[in-house]
């Protein structure tokens, strides 16, 4: 997968492509510009071409949204910046997904997932997702895990997703939870089964818990950078949307 990085800042320039390249493996950088001037001379030269964008919102010259208004972006747009504001905006000209800085490397790689199903989408293509597990895409439709099994003492018990509310990892386990209130240790980590599961249904909101739509009871907007959830059944401790995936835990709920 090619990918542009537009942004103004070096040093942040810098610290994505190292993020990209310590956790992303079939990305290559085809180039980085700087302003809205040289985006928009890049897009309008007919031998570039990428398939991600990764693009700051304020640039030296005006905003990125300029670029779209002087430009055909024909690429995935994942939009990087310090400020939430521009959230409505940014899923507005298509956007796949906002990041806020500084940019966590989960996020990004969650988002870069993003791209990849969208350009599978849109060429009904066989396309290897080498971040998501079990996942499958072939002719632009996903394949996701329909159940786990758990050992539960000598049994083994078969748990469709269906049934399931939210895993969480602590104390150097990983556990289900059921809609029912059971609750079992499961043998894979949560980066494993982050990329095999839904992500209409499942949300990954912290390193230590993903959560299914459905066990959402309440959300409280503690402030601009503090979400908290209430989750049916309700766990032992308390659930916080990490700052880094507010914006994409928002664009999820309402969907």
């Amino acid at each position: 997968m090619r990918a542009l990085i537009v942004e103004d800042e070096l040093l942040a320039q810098k610290n994505l492509k190292t993020i990209i390249k310590n956790n992303v493996s079939d990305i290559e950088i085809v180039d980085c510009v700087d302003s809205v001037k040289s985006a928009v001379e890049w897009f309008s030269n007919g031998d570039n071409s990428t398939d991600v964008v990764f693009m700051d919102v304020e640039l030296s010259d005006g905003t990125c949204f300029d670029i779209f208004d002087l430009v055909e972006v024909d690429a995935k747009i994942i939009m990087t910046t310090a400020f939430d504001s521009y959230a409505i905006k940014a899923f507005k000209v298509n956007s796949v997904d906002y990041i806020l800085k500084p940019i966590d490397p989960e996020e990004l790689v969650r988002a870069i997932d993003k791209c990849r199903r969208a350009l599978s989408s849109d060429l009904g293509a066989v396309v290897e997702l080498p971040k998501s597990g079990s996942v499958v895409a072939e002719r632009g439709e996903q394949s996701y895990k329909k159940r786990f099994t758990v050992k539960f003492g000598s049994r083994i018990i078969i748990i469709p997703v269906e049934e399931i509310a939210y895993f969480y990892s602590m104390t150097k386990t990983t556990n289900v939870m059921l809609k029912s209130g059971k609750n079992y240790i499961v043998d894979e980590s949560l980066d494993a089964i982050d990329g095999r599961l839904n992500p209409d249904e499942f949300f990954r909101v912290s390193r230590s818990l993903i959560t299914s739509i459905s066990a959402i009871d309440r959300i409280y907007k503690q402030s601009t950078n503090r979400i908290k959830l209430m989750l049916k059944p309700e766990p032992e401790f308390e659930v916080f949307i990490s700052r880094f995936r507010i914006s994409s835990f928002l664009q999820w709920t309402n969907q």
